[in-house]
């Protein structure tokens, strides 16, 4: 069996894929905005860096502490002035109530008299209440008396007694007109009746 030598294949050999290399494309870079600085956050220099640092807060901290410094004197002046409110205002609540006793008292003085004047009205009404019940009984008295010897009666009496004459008894009839006289005149006896009678006649 003959062998041969059998040059090996020879591959042709390509050249390596040469890919064209372009320069980087220069993508034009601007400058972070003052803004875009201020929203970039920070860490915190310590242990845990977990935690974020924002600027903004540490901005509104420090704004905070001064906003403190500059209210503590602020706050001072308003407890000032609501001391003065308050002590104000007790000493005008003092000077109303001053003034509420005071004129309570003047209104009391003036209700004292008023009564003391409705009491002397009220005691001279009673005075002249009893001198008229006096008047009224005095003149009911002097009525009884009219009305108990009437001058109808006194007439009739005259009229009855033979020794009086007609001038005589007519000059009579004068003399009742006093009910004194006819209430005399009815209770005398008969002796002394006409006797008495005759005197008035000539006396009046």
């Amino acid at each position: 069996m003959n062998f041969t030598s059998i040059a090996p294949s020879q591959v042709p050999i390509t050249q390596p894929f040469q890919v064209p290399v372009t320069q980087p494309s220069h993508i034009p870079l601007t400058q972070p905005s003052q803004t875009s600085q201020a929203t970039v956050t920070q860490h915190y220099m310590g242990e845990d860096e977990n935690f974020p640092f924002d600027s903004h807060v540490h901005n509104a901290e420090s704004d905070d502490d001064d906003l403190r410094i500059v209210e503590q004197p602020i706050a001072s002046d308003a407890a000032t002035r609501s001391r003065m409110g308050k002590r104000v205002a007790s000493a005008t609540n003092k000077h109303a109530g001053t003034s509420d006793k005071t004129e309570k008292a003047t209104q009391r003085r003036r209700q004292d008299g008023k009564v003391v004047e409705m009491m002397g009205k009220f005691l001279e009404f009673k005075e002249k209440q009893a001198e008229t019940e006096i008047m009224q009984q005095e003149r009911a008295r002097s009525n009884v008396h009219e009305d108990e010897f009437p001058i109808p009666v006194c007439i009739a009496v005259v009229d009855s007694v033979e020794d009086m004459s007609d001038d005589e008894k007519v000059l009579a009839y004068d003399v009742f007109k006093d009910p004194q006289n006819r209430a005399i005149f009815m209770t005398a006896k008969d002796s002394t009746r006409l006797k008495w009678l005759r005197r008035k006649i000539t006396t009046a």
